[in-house]
């Protein structure tokens, strides 16, 4: 999902008005500004995803494991 909405925020600039459309058209800098920024934030996105499922792994891994009935020998 994280790359879906990567794609659609990174989007977002496409819709906004051209010089042509509009006499007051949005700077190149508020453009790079919103672009990195929404770069930014997928990463640490990303990093919180990595970390929980670090950590839902490592609850998964060290939780004890049922025991194994050794009863029935060969």
């Amino acid at each position: 999902m994280l790359p879906v909405l990567g794609g659609l925020l990174l989007a977002v600039p496409l819709m906004w008005p051209q010089r042509a459309e509009s006499p007051d058209p949005m700077p190149m800098s508020t453009v790079l500004i919103y672009v990195f920024s929404v770069w930014l934030l997928l990463i640490l996105l990303a990093l919180f995803f990595g970390l929980a499922v670090r950590r839902w792994a490592h609850h998964w891994i060290d939780a004890p494991h049922a025991p194994v009935d050794d009863a029935e020998g060969p």
